[in-house]
């Protein structure tokens, strides 16, 4: 069983094929016998399928999931009668980290996470935050942007050099700096 990434997945993986994908859930939807839920990963979205019929102990697994855990998720690529893109057929589920952290407003909300009233929250829960379409967005085009300007210099014979940082206190006197034993004496 090969692992991937969705976007290959959605790209050129063949449908009825064995694969495993690990990423964290957007969403989850129960309809009986039936979990959906939106698995994620830094290249894109897709959704898995949890049947009781087919994978009971994924279902029992799918059923303890929250939004935000990571998962590693094994299963069949399947065609979707109601997308462009494959869905995956889930046969086993594990969860890797459960998310445990309540807050509001969820990463992935629709709310703009640049207001100034949650700036703080965002700072102190990056890891999470990271995690919402409009940052990833303009994190992409930092990304590119910062690319073509070091190709341009680049091209005009500039070579980068990353200067040490310059502060006002030393940073490894003994009040700052924390020991470690790496002999194991």
């Amino acid at each position: 069983m090969k692992t991937l990434y969705v976007n290959e997945v959605k790209t050129g993986s063949e449908v009825k094929q064995d694969i495993e994908l690990l990423g964290w859930i957007c969403s989850k939807r129960e309809h009986g016998s039936v979990i959906f839920f939106e698995l994620q990963d830094s290249t894109g979205s897709i959704q898995v399928v949890v049947s009781k019929d087919i994978a009971a102990n994924a279902f029992g697994v799918a059923q303890r999931i929250v939004p935000e855990s990571s998962v590693r998720v094994k299963g069949t690529l399947k065609s979707s009668e109601y997308s462009l893109t494959p869905e995956l057929e889930a046969h086993e589920i594990e969860i890797i980290g459960t998310a445990s952290l309540n807050i509001s407003p969820r990463p992935r909300a629709q709310f703009d996470i640049f207001a100034r009233r949650y700036t703080d929250l965002s700072l102190r829960k990056r890891h999470l935050y990271l995690r919402n379409d409009k940052l990833i967005a303009v994190l992409i085009f930092r990304h590119k942007f910062l690319d073509m300007i070091h190709d341009w210099f680049r091209k005009q014979g500039f070579i980068e050099i990353n200067a040490p940082v310059l502060t006002q206190l030393p940073l490894y006197d003994e009040g700052t700096a924390f020991t470690l034993d790496f002999l194991g004496g």
